[in-house]
C-alpha cells in the first residue's frame, strides 16, 4: 500500500518542503478600456493560489451595465525555484448596455474581492483611439417621413477590416412593420475615414402599418472574429481563396487555425415620422405607390367573335411601391348579352430592383350569348403617387367585340330544329312540287348501341392483368436473392471523415458522419440517433456536446463546433470495437418454416 501510494505522499511532501509558498490572490483586468458601443470586450478573471471553482462565481453584480455574451474557464499548476503557484481563469466577454463611463465592479472569488474596472463607452460612430474601427454597423432609410403603408427603403451595411470565422444581421423587429427582404446581400468595398473595409449590405422594404412616430430598434450583428492563431508558423492554403472567403459564411480553417471572440453589433435607432392618409380623400382604397397601371389579356385584337366560341379575359393591376395585399379587388365586368364564370384571382409580391412591385390577376371566363356589339366598360383605379404627392388615376379604356351568329347554340337560345328550313311556306292541302324541294339528304344506316357492357368489360379484364403482372413481379423479386448491402467503413476511415466534417457548421451533415462511424465501429448493432450513440460514449463532455448538436437539429438551437474537437476525439479513442476475429456460428434455421418452403423441400425430395 505504501509503494501504491508514494506518488501522492511525494506531492504532500514536497509542498511542506521549506521554500514552497503560496502566492494567493485575485485579480481582474479587461483587453481593453475604450470601446465603441455595440462591441464587446474581454474581462479576465484570474485566482491565484486557490483551489476553488470560479466557474460557479456569482455574475450578479455585472447585470446591470453588462451582458455575458461568452465564458471560458481554464486552470493551470506551476512550479518554479520551488514556489509552487496554482491559478485558476475565468474569462468573460462582455457587451455594455449603454454608452458613457461605467464601471465593471468588484467580485468576490473565495473571499477575495477583485478591484473595479473604469470602462468608457464610446456613442456611436465614434472612432476607436487608434483613429479608426476595425469593425462597425450602420443603418439608413431613404425617407424619414413616409407615408402611411408606403414602402420605405431600409439599408444596413456591416464594415470589417479584420477575419470573420462567422457572423449574421438580425432584421427589423416593430409590431407597427411589414418588413420583406429585398434581393440578396451584396459584397462591397468602401472607404471611411481614410480606411477601406469590406462590406456586406442588405436591404430590407418597410411599410408602416400605422401613422406617428415610429422607432425602429438599433438593427443587430452576432457573429465571431478571429482574434489569434493557434499556430503561428501555419499558413492557411486558402487564404486568398474567394469561395472560402465568403464575408459572412466564414473560412472553415479559421475555426481550426484559430480561436475567435464574440461580437455584437447594434445600428442606432432610427425615428419615421410617418404621415396619415390626406384628409378629404374619399377614395374607397388606400393605395400610396409610385406607379400604378392596368392590363387586359385575352381579348380578341381583331375585336370579332361569334356567339358560344369562349374567350378568358385576364384583368391585372400592377403597381410599383406595395404589396400584393395591398392592391384593390378589380371591379366585376359588366356584359349584356354573355355570360361570365369568374375564377380564383392570384395575388403576387416580387421585388424588381429597389422596390417591391404587387400584382393582382382577376380572370373571367366570357361566352357570347346573341349578335350584336358586346362592350367591356372602361376599369379606373385611384391611388396615390408618393413621388409627385398627389392623387392619380389608373385607366383601362373600354373594350368592344363584334359578335357575329355562331354555328353552335347560344347557352340562353333554345336549340334549333334539326330539320332543314323550307324557303317558302306551302298550303297544308297542296301537294308540294318535287321541283321546288331541297334533295333529301341519304338516309342514315342504323347502328345498334353496345352500351355500357363493353367498358365494363375493359375495365375488368384491364385489373385481372394488372393484377397477375403484380403477382408475378412479386413472385420473382421473394425467389431472387436479395443484394448485399453496400460494407460499411472501417473505424478509422471513418473516424478521418469525421475529423474532416467538424469544423462545417452544417448539423444535419455532422450527424450524419457521426452515426456512420457508430456504424462501423459497431456493425451488428449501429446506433441509429444521437441519443444511442452517446449512451456508447464515455463522458459527460461528450454527451453535452451531443445533447447541443442535438438541439440544433430539432430544437432551433444554434450550433458551432469552436474548440471542441479534441474532446470529442478523445472519448471515440476510447472505444474499443467488438472483436471480429471469430465468426459466429450461424443462426438456427426458423422453428416453423413457411408453408411454401416445405412444399418446394418436398418437391425437390420427390
Amino acid at each position: 500500500m505504501v509503494t501504491r501510494f508514494f506518488p501522492l505522499w511525494l506531492c504532500v511532501a514536497l509542498l511542506l518542503l521549506p521554500g514552497t509558498a503560496w502566492s494567493a490572490g485575485v485579480t481582474a483586468r479587461v483587453d481593453r478600456h475604450r470601446i465603441p458601443e455595440g462591441e464587446t470586450f474581454t474581462l479576465m478573471l484570474e485566482s491565484t493560489g486557490q483551489t476553488g471553482d470560479v466557474s460557479g462565481l456569482d455574475l450578479t453584480p455585472l447585470e446591470q451595465d453588462f451582458q455575458v455574451v461568452g465564458r471560458s474557464s481554464g486552470s493551470s499548476f506551476s512550479n518554479i525555484n520551488g514556489a509552487i503557484t496554482a491559478k485558476t481563469t475565468l474569462t468573460l466577454s462582455l457587451l455594455p448596455l449603454r454608452s458613457g463611463r461605467l464601471v465593471v465592479p468588484a467580485l468576490v472569488i473565495d473571499g477575495l474581492a477583485t478591484a473595479p474596472i473604469d470602462i468608457e463607452v464610446l456613442p456611436p460612430g465614434s472612432a476607436s483611439p487608434g483613429g479608426g474601427r476595425d469593425y462597425f454597423l450602420e443603418a439608413q432609410v431613404d425617407q424619414p417621413n413616409p407615408l402611411v403603408q408606403s414602402q420605405v427603403i431600409l439599408t444596413v451595411r456591416f464594415f470589417r477590416s479584420v477575419a470573420f470565422s462567422q457572423g449574421a444581421i438580425t432584421g427589423p423587429e416593430e409590431t407597427g412593420l411589414l418588413v420583406e427582404r429585398l434581393g440578396e446581400d451584396r459584397q462591397l468595398r468602401l472607404d471611411r475615414d481614410g480606411r477601406s473595409y469590406d462590406v456586406i449590405e442588405r436591404r430590407y422594404a418597410l411599410f408602416p402599418q400605422r401613422s406617428g412616430i415610429l422607432k425602429i430598434p438599433g438593427i443587430g450583428f452576432q457573429g465571431e472574429r478571429v482574434v489569434q492563431s493557434r499556430s503561428p508558423g501555419r499558413v492557411d492554403p486558402f487564404a486568398n481563396d474567394p469561395f472560402f472567403e465568403q464575408f459572412l459564411g466564414g473560412n472553415p480553417l479559421h475555426r481550426m487555425l484559430g480561436q475567435s471572440a464574440p461580437v455584437r453589433l447594434r445600428a442606432p435607432e432610427i425615428t419615421l415620422q410617418v404621415a396619415p392618409r390626406p384628409a378629404g380623400l374619399q377614395d374607397p382604397w388606400w393605395l400610396p405607390a409610385r406607379q400604378v397601371t392596368l392590363s387586359a389579356e385575352g381579348w380578341p385584337q381583331t375585336g370579332r367573335g361569334a356567339v358560344g366560341e369562349p374567350l378568358t379575359l385576364t384583368l391585372g393591376i400592377h403597381a410599383t411601391g406595395v404589396t400584393g395585399a395591398q392592391l384593390p379587388e378589380l371591379p366585376k365586368p359588366t356584359l349584356d348579352g354573355a355570360r361570365l364564370y369568374p375564377d380564383q384571382p392570384k395575388v403576387t409580391t416580387r421585388p424588381v430592383g429597389d422596390w417591391m412591385v404587387g400584382e393582382r390577376f382577376e380572370k373571367w371566363a366570357i361566352i357570347p350569348t346573341r349578335p350584336g356589339t358586346l362592350t367591356l366598360p372602361a376599369i379606373d383605379v385611384p391611388w396615390w403617387d408618393v413621388i409627385a404627392n398627389q392623387r392619380r388615376v389608373a385607366r383601362l379604356p373600354a373594350l368592344t367585340l363584334e359578335v357575329a351568329a355562331g354555328t353552335a347554340p347560344a347557352a340562353d337560345q333554345p336549340a334549333a330544329a334539326s330539320a332543314p328550313a323550307v324557303p317558302h311556306a306551302v298550303p297544308a292541302t297542296a301537294s308540294p312540287d318535287p321541283s321546288a324541294l331541297p334533295p333529301a339528304a341519304a338516309a342514315p344506316v342504323p347502328v345498334p348501341e353496345a352500351g355500357y357492357w363493353p367498358m365494363l368489360t375493359g375495365i375488368v379484364l384491364t385489373g385481372w392483368l394488372a393484377t397477375l403482372l403484380l403477382w408475378w413481379r412479386r413472385f420473382r423479386s421473394e425467389s431472387r436473392p436479395s443484394a448485399s448491402p453496400s460494407p460499411a467503413p472501417r473505424p478509422r476511415v471513418a473516424l478521418d471523415r469525421l475529423r474532416a466534417a467538424w469544423a462545417d457548421v452544417d448539423p444535419a451533415g455532422l450527424q450524419k458522419t457521426l452515426l456512420a462511424w457508430g456504424a462501423a465501429t459497431w456493425p451488428d448493432s449501429p446506433p441509429a440517433t444521437l441519443e444511442a450513440l452517446t449512451a456508447r460514449l464515455p463522458g459527460a463532455a461528450v454527451a453535452a456536446l451531443l445533447a447541443e448538436l442535438n438541439r440544433a437539429l430539432y430544437g432551433g438551437g444554434t450550433w458551432s463546433p469552436g474548440d471542441r474537437w479534441p474532446v470529442l476525439e478523445q472519448a471515440l479513442q476510447q472505444v474499443r470495437p467488438p472483436d471480429r476475429s471469430h465468426h459466429p456460428m450461424p443462426p438456427l434455421p426458423p422453428l416453423n418454416p413457411p408453408v411454401d418452403a416445405v412444399l418446394g423441400v418436398r418437391d425437390r425430395e420427390r
